[in-house]
């Protein structure tokens, strides 16, 4: 392979710059009205996971057809995740008021708080691109996922760090900054989703074997109209209840 082959190393980089400044791009236009922030940051996480998951990418509409189906489900999540930034503001200032006298529990819940939300809003708007989940349960998912990965999570808020030095060094590097960490964290946050949606998928498998072997061995009706009544039960779950199960898995 040619160093300057359209399969080369110079090209791909090259292409991936070329996507991330376009990104960039969308990302800050979309985001101007500020309600909008989420649908926007959604949509770089939805074409980052098709690229980290070796799908085909065409990043202008697959942004904007992420943008537009997450728009007013997002809006909620986008509220509340503002809710958490702002709190982290307030006790910023509590802090800068007193001058750094005030307890160490309050520091320390500071900084905790700041780490939360920094790993929380990584999460709720990477899960909102990837599944059909609406309100408490994508902040339930978010939250758990970031626990039970805590050294991944972890990981990212270090990238996140390292983004925001090098963007202090290199001033020019201020207006990539969100969407390079978004597509840093990709890689960890979508090999996490894989490890769950495999186990969820080998779950359901089990679970669909178990119940054709018990469908083998009913032999009366009403056995027979007991399952169809339990089936279309079933059929009749709600998307909150959907994301619940899958919360077993996680």
């Amino acid at each position: 392979m040619k160093l300057f082959d359209l399969d080369g190393p110079v090209y791909r980089i090259g292409t991936e710059i070329a996507d991330l400044l376009i990104l960039t791009f969308y990302w800050i236009v979309c985001s101007l009205p500020i309600i909008s922030i989420g649908a926007s940051t959604t949509a770089v996480f939805y074409v980052y996971g098709k690229k980290v998951r070796g799908e085909d990418v065409y990043v202008t509409k697959d942004f904007f057809k992420s943008f537009k189906e997450n728009f007013k489900v997002s809006i909620p999540i986008t509220l509340g995740i503002g809710v958490l930034w702002l709190s982290c503001f307030l006790y910023r200032m509590i802090l800068v008021a007193y001058n750094g006298q005030v307890s160490f529990l309050f520091t320390g819940f500071a900084l905790f708080l700041v780490l939360e939300t920094s790993i929380l809003t990584l999460y709720v708007f990477a899960i909102l691109s990837r599944f059909h989940m609406k309100g408490f349960s994508i902040f339930l998912t978010g939250f758990v996922f970031a626990h039970k990965h805590l050294a991944s999570s972890l990981i990212m808020v270090g990238i996140a760090l390292l983004v925001q030095v090098a963007s202090i060094a290199f001033p020019m590097m201020l207006l990539i900054t969100p969407v390079l960490t978004m597509a840093l964290c990709s890689f960890f946050i979508q090999k996490n989703f894989t490890l769950h949606i495999k186990a969820a998928e080998e779950a359901a498998k089990r679970s669909e074997d178990s119940a054709n072997e018990e469908d083998d061995e009913e032999d009366d009706e009403y056995e027979d109209e007991e399952d169809d009544d339990e089936y279309e039960e079933d059929e009749s779950n709600t998307e909150e209840d959907e994301d619940k199960s899958f919360l077993k898995y996680i």
